[in-house]
């Protein structure tokens, strides 16, 4: 039996968004044999089951950076980390403070600061959201900026937190940017290893493809850690295989190179 952890955006879908039905039909292979595909993304846990859904993959997801392992069959939480709760609240009434907008991933839904842009999104209010959060659990932060808003005030903060970490920020030019926040042991590398146990998968079995910073972890505790074409080159690094492309089914050509039994 098998486990291979697989992000989402650049690496499983292309930079169109679409997932192919070669990669689709290759998963669907793999899992038939009795091996895992699990999707291991940033994103909150409603969109990480809309992406397992839409490529059939197995149906245990990670989400949020490796801050919770959700099985949807059984609506269970395998595994979650939480941030510390006062913490966040100094960086809401920073974001607050300096107009930012702060998302909090909690249960299946978020809540935003300011501008919510799906049913999934909750607004709160600067004034009484501490009784509103009080009894939740916060598994990751996401700050999106524009490139003149000053988001110092907030990294600085974070910077000198004991409780919280950036995971993973966007390095692009682009004037919409972002900041993802985490607690410290919280990864997407954590999660392969508690799946992994969970499982009981050897970790000689254990696979990872990615592209981002934010894989760096997973490809690292992987036994073999892959790496899409287009991934930064500190991801490709780390790496044990270069597969192709995101936009040349890279994850399925990986997956019938382990099922091969070629890498």
């Amino acid at each position: 039996m098998k486990l291979v952890l697989v992000d989402s955006d650049e690496t499983l879908r292309r930079n169109d968004g679409v997932i192919t039905n070669k990669t689709k039909n290759e998963i669907k292979s793999f899992i038939n044999e009795g091996n895992y595909v699990v999707l291991a993304t940033g994103r909150p846990r409603y969109h990480t089951l809309k992406i397992m859904k839409e490529a059939s993959l197995s149906p245990i997801i990670i989400s949020s950076n490796g801050a919770e392992i959700y099985d949807s069959i059984n609506d269970k939480i395998i595994n979650s980390v939480y941030l510390d709760k006062e913490e966040c609240f100094k960086l809401i009434d920073l974001a607050f403070k300096n107009n930012i907008r702060l998302i909090l991933a909690i249960e299946n839904l978020e809540y935003v600061t300011k501008d919510g842009t799906n049913n999934n999104q909750i607004l709160i209010n600067k004034y009484n959201y501490q009784n509103d959060l009080i009894d939740l659990n916060i598994k990751q932060c996401f700050i999106t900026y524009n490139i003149n808003d000053n988001v110092d005030d907030l990294i600085s903060f974070i910077e000198k937190s004991n409780c919280l970490k950036i995971i993973n920020k966007s390095i692009t030019s682009k004037d919409k940017k972002w900041i993802s926040i985490g607690c410290n042991i919280s990864s997407k590398g954590y999660a392969l290893n508690v799946l992994r146990d969970y499982l009981k998968i050897s970790k000689e079995n254990t696979y990872a493809i990615g592209n981002d910073y934010n894989d760096i972890s997973m490809l690292e505790e992987a036994n073999i850690g892959i790496a899409v074409e287009n991934a930064y080159d500190d991801v490709k690094k780390v790496a044990n295989f270069i597969t192709l492309s995101n936009d040349n089914d890279g994850v399925a050509y990986a997956l019938k190179k382990i099922r091969n039994k070629n890498i």
